[in-house]
């Protein structure tokens, strides 16, 4: 948009700046603003400030020539606040407030707030930053685009938030769903459709944290709210409770979507400005003059959302503001004048080298956090996300590259993003060549699925064929991928440097077997075991207690990344906080196995959190109702069909979300948990018996039909295992009844039954798959004995084929 476009097209700044040519570049219309109409008066007669002089002092004279809207004219300034939430909201915040009440809320919040708090929370948010790295690296490596908008800089916020407020990160998720909407719907020119969603969602934040709350306060620990909540023990003053969550509200919205803006603006710089990544590479100066210069040359917050109301009649630039006008100021457009920050659209971290935060080498202040009494509060914690990641990104992802151009969000208030694809850039190949050996390919399709564009079957025999005679080097890393799994090793990866002889001889040489996939089982064995999961991503389904939690932490402990679900939330959130205390990885969350919508938000959060899912426990069971299920005359069909909802169609609906996802990345395990009541009936629980059954049968619809994918499934059936549960329900002479139908003496555990589900997730079952693995201490040796209760002659522990001892009274 040039000067002429703008000036011909221009009406109101507001309007302008939501237009579709401002929202993919802003700063033409910014710079004409800044020279042509620096002190702007909008349609609706707010007054918008652009240069970064008169920004400056803005900020400065707030509380002197400028203050905030009173309560009694509050309406005025927001004619539909006696009707919205949010906007009450917004007028609790402290950047609503003027001195003295201003000067007692911030002295509460900033003593717990302070720079060396935040710095205590770098371990945590490196982690984080790792962990999300993780996730994203298979797919990655394997030459995929990655959405790192969704995968890392939303998340990363989100989580830090969780860390900081002491909340479970599945909430934080939900909670952090409607921000977009609020902000919206805090534009000075929102409409009604808007600002209805944005109450709706700050509603929803609003009940949370008064919650939260109200928990700190029965249950302190070492969060921001726990310390808020008691603001403070040698103080008479405290925060009311709905000062805290005014509080909350405001720190969520001003620290959630603009810190994930800056990061997606800091990732597009580093691959923008190749030559300015050194900055990235040295000492914390260097990365905090990088972070200071996407600050200023990106500011997420175009302009301010808050009123500041003229006290006098101001004169600025030969226009005078009126008394009682609404002053915004536009951030942006202060941030790239030149009158502050020379050649100011040039990337240039040097300005901001060996300074302090926010201070250039000139003495000007980045305007980004606001300055004066109603600077951000955040400012540090986002920086210190920004120092903690960025190094990181590039030393874990040196060949990082756009794979298409990003999507921003049609906001004119915050420069956000939808979605910003990235690929690895595989240097230095040129060109690559693939073909298929007829003569060995096994028509199992694996390479098809992987790479239906580079290669598809034969429609004669189904032997694989390839598209392209030469590979595109975005696909490179995909294909060697593809290449290394070939079953029967018939691809063929000729590169580029490889001389004209050697590549005629190449293709018809040999392919080299593949002596590390098909290792005996010996050496195998005499490898270390852990690990076995590195790299994976694995969901567990009532893994909150008994076999499901114990199924979670085997995988933990062996590299896997987990996503653990149950139905108690506090459940599922201690068993991810031990896999936590022992440098695993894991997110937990509540929810319905049975309930559709929360099985797809189950595996999408494993999608955006880890990149994908590779395993999938299905451990959920409706044992609940155990005491309410009969003998057929006497069973309550509500019981069945409860039974049959968790049992059996959740096992389904998880298994639909799970097996795409696998696909996509080249192949997974199943493992549904059944019974040995699946396999002998029973004589009272006829609903979970006949669940188990169909379970068993499922498990080998699904190893048939997705075999060919590289998906195996196969089914445990377990026979007594002491679960806390179990032991609640059964007494002491119940126990001794079927411990003596057992052939073994040992007592099985969830132990037992998490090392044999480990076995058969891991690629050390490879060759086993619809399968029904029964784990009974042998009690299925004696099938009429247990199907029966116990009233038939059994045999005594000892190998005793007399009557068995009668029960103690």
């Amino acid at each position: 948009m040039d000067v002429q476009e703008t000036t011909a097209a221009y009406r109101d700044a507001f309007a302008e700046l939501a237009s579709p040519a401002c929202i993919h570049d802003p700063y033409p219309f910014m710079r004409w603003l800044r020279e042509h109409d620096p002190v702007h008066r909008a349609a609706s007669g707010l007054y918008l400030l652009s240069r970064h002089a008169d920004i400056y002092w803005a900020f400065k004279a707030t509380g002197d020539a400028f203050r905030g809207p009173a309560p009694g004219e509050l309406a005025r300034y927001f004619p539909r606040a006696a009707t919205s939430l949010s906007l009450n909201l917004l007028a609790s915040t402290l950047a609503m407030k003027d001195p003295p009440t201003h000067t007692r809320l911030r002295r509460l919040i900033s003593r717990d707030f302070t720079m060396r708090q935040i710095d205590n929370l770098r371990p945590s948010i490196a982690r984080i930053v790792a962990a999300r790295l993780d996730g994203m690296a298979p797919a990655l490596e394997r030459g995929e685009t990655v959405d790192l908008h969704r995968e890392f800089a939303l998340a990363l916020p989100m989580l830090v938030f969780a860390e900081l407020f002491g909340m479970p990160q599945d909430d934080m998720f939900g909670l952090t769903a409607g921000i977009g909407a609020i902000l919206e719907g805090l534009s000075p020119h929102a409409s009604d459709p808007q600002l209805a969603a944005a109450d709706a969602a700050s509603a929803r934040v609003q009940a949370y944290f008064g919650d939260l709350v109200q928990r700190k306060r029965t249950d302190p620990r070492h969060d921001i709210v726990s310390m808020l909540v008691g603001a403070h023990d040698d103080d008479a003053d405290t925060l009311s409770d709905a000062e805290l969550i005014g509080m909350l509200w405001g720190m969520l919205l001003g620290g959630f979507t603009t810190t994930a803006a800056t990061i997606d603006h800091a990732v597009l710089a580093m691959l923008a400005y190749p030559e300015q990544r050194h900055w990235l590479q040295g000492d914390a100066a260097g990365v905090k003059a990088f972070v200071e210069e996407v600050l200023r040359c990106d500011a997420p917050a175009m302009f301010s959302s808050i009123p500041r109301i003229a006290q006098r009649d101001i004169e600025l630039g030969g226009v005078v503001i009126p008394k009682n006008a609404d002053v915004r100021v536009l951030i942006a457009a202060g941030n790239r004048d030149p009158d502050a920050f020379p050649d100011p659209d040039r990337f240039d971290p040097a300005r901001f080298y060996g300074t302090s935060p926010g201070i250039s080498t000139d003495g000007k202040i980045m305007l980004s956090f606001g300055h004066g009494i109603h600077f951000c509060l955040g400012a540090q914690l986002a920086r210190v996300q920004l120092a903690e990641s960025l190094p990181r990104i590039q030393a874990r992802f040196p060949t990082l590259a756009l794979a298409e151009q990003p999507t921003r969000e049609p906001s004119a208030f915050l420069r956000t993003f939808r979605a910003l694809p990235v690929r690895l850039h595989a240097q230095g190949e040129a060109e690559m060549r693939v073909v298929v050996d007829p003569d060995l390919c096994g028509t199992t399709g694996q390479c098809v699925l992987t790479l239906p564009g580079t290669f598809r079957q034969r429609e004669t025999d189904g032997v694989a064929e390839t598209l392209v005679a030469t590979v595109p080097q975005a696909l490179h890393t995909a294909v060697r991928l593809a290449a290394s799994q070939c079953p029967v090793e018939a691809i063929r990866v000729i590169d580029s440097n490889t001389g004209d002889d050697e590549r005629a001889r190449a293709d018809h040489a040999p392919f080299p077997a593949k002596a590390k996939r098909h290792a005996s089982k010996e050496q195998r064995n005499q490898e270390d075991t852990m690990g076995r999961f590195e790299g994976k991503v694995a969901v567990v389904t009532g893994a909150g207690a008994g076999i499901g939690k114990a199924c979670a932490l085997a995988i933990a402990r062996e590299g896997g990344r987990l996503v653990v679900a149950d139905i108690d939330g506090s459940a599922a959130s201690a068993c991810t906080a031990q896999i936590a205390a022992e440098a695993g990885h894991a997110l937990a969350l509540a929810m319905d196995i049975a309930d559709a919508p929360a099985v797809a938000a189950l595996f999408e959060t494993a999608e955006r959190h880890f990149g994908g899912v590779d395993l999938l426990v299905n451990n959920a069971s409706a044992m609940h109702l155990t005491p309410r299920d009969r003998a057929i005359l006497d069973l309550d069909v509500a019981v069945w069909d409860q039974t049959m909802a968790t049992n059996l169609r959740g096992t389904l609906l998880c298994c639909r979300q799970a097996i795409p996802r696998m696909i996509a990345r080249g192949g997974g395990a199943i493992v549904n948990m059944s019974s040995c009541q699946g396999l002998s009936g029973d004589t009272a629980l006829t609903s979970y018996a006949a669940s188990k059954a169909a379970m068993n049968m499922l498990s080998a619809s699904l190893a048939t039909q997705y075999g060919h994918a590289q998906i195996r499934c196969n089914a445990v059936a377990p026979g007594l295992i002491m679960t806390e549960r179990l032991l609640a329900k059964l007494d002491e002479c119940m126990q001794r009844h079927l411990r003596r139908h057992q052939l073994l003496p040992h007592v099985g555990r969830p132990e037992d039954v998490a090392a044999l589900v480990a076995f058969l997730l891991s690629d050390d079952a490879a060759f086993i798959t619809g399968q029904v693995v029964c784990i009974d201490g042998g009690m299925l040796a004696h099938v009429p004995t247990y199907a029966d209760g116990g009233n038939s002659r059994a045999v005594g522990p000892a190998g005793d084929t007399g009557k068995a001892a009668p029960e103690p009274r």
